[in-house]
């Protein structure tokens, strides 16, 4: 019985957001809601139905030396031995140890990794792992 008294009760929402409330009068600039909201991640719609709210992609910044950490030892010796000799190289790791911090979001980032493949500084197992550890987390 408990159960059809709570279905029942009107629900309302502040559009655009998941806040709702179930009973009571309709709070000022809030609408009525055709049901309860399914989860803490729908948002309230003019029409009085419930959106799942699209989740924002956050890619991970690596800083300082996380950005090196990405890479072995021994990848990092090789980069900078051929930092000596190849100016593209060269060019790659300035940017990579001047950037603020480093993110698979930027698309030089892509093409860094994918020279460092074509040059035989990084194997292209390697380079998939490292892009796998720069992916969004889930939230």
């Amino acid at each position: 019985m408990q159960d059809q008294e709570q279905q029942q009760m009107p629900v309302f929402a502040m559009l655009g957001d998941s806040f709702q409330q179930v009973g009571g009068n309709c709070p000022d600039g809030w609408i009525t809601m055709q049901g309860q909201r399914p989860s803490i991640g729908h948002i309230a719609q003019a029409d009085g139905t419930w959106v799942a709210e699209e989740k924002a992609v956050v890619w991970p910044r690596f800083v300082g030396n996380q950005k090196l950490d990405l890479f072995t030892p021994a990848e990092q010796l090789a980069v900078v031995t051929a930092t000596m000799q190849d100016p593209v190289v060269k060019l790659l790791y300035d940017r990579l140890l001047g950037a603020a911090y480093w993110s698979y979001e930027d698309a030089e980032t892509e093409q860094g990794l994918s020279q460092l493949v074509a040059k035989g500084l990084l194997t292209p197992g390697r380079k998939a792992e490292i892009v796998a550890a720069m992916q969004p987390m889930d939230q």
